[in-house]
């Protein structure tokens, strides 16, 4: 099997579309509503200023495992003194190749892309099921993270 590791470009957003819908269902999330226009929108625009990469793992010239990293900027702070902040997202391998490594060597990627970019935090959120792989890889679960939904 051979597997090509390489950045998503705007042909591969349709793709991306899928891949995100199908970690949204894996996660747990209804599918009651169609966010395939929006998620489509935020991927070709997002894509196309840079404010978020995606590595791919094909096989067979299928995507078959993805991660991404979205970037932002806040004012700089002790333990962050560049203010740059990466958030690890779209972390999915589809079932019939998981257990494989692409996830693992995705996320190195990442993080040497972020490292490259001088990101000072990396911030993912994790399923139940991805959190093995952060954990292994050296995430640390942050205790003071709160949200506010609107």
């Amino acid at each position: 099997m051979e597997v090509i590791y390489r950045i998503a470009t705007h042909a591969d957003v349709k793709e991306l579309v899928v891949l995100r819908m199908e970690q949204l269902l894996a996660e747990g999330s209804a599918l009651d509503i169609d966010i395939s226009k929006d998620l489509s929108g935020y991927y070709t625009s997002a894509i196309a200023d840079g404010s978020f990469i995606a590595w791919v793992a094909e096989v067979n010239g299928k995507i078959v495992s993805t991660c991404g990293i979205a970037f932002s900027k806040k004012p700089p702070y002790y333990q962050n003194t560049s203010g740059l902040i990466g958030e690890v997202c779209n972390v999915f391998t589809e079932e019939g190749h998981r257990r494989k490594g692409f996830a693992s060597h995705l996320l190195k990627i990442i993080v040497d892309e972020a490292k490259a970019r001088r990101i000072g935090i990396l911030r993912v959120s994790a399923s139940k099921a991805g959190e093995y792989l952060y954990k292994d890889f050296g995430f640390i679960k942050a205790e003071n993270f709160y949200t506010f939904k609107l």
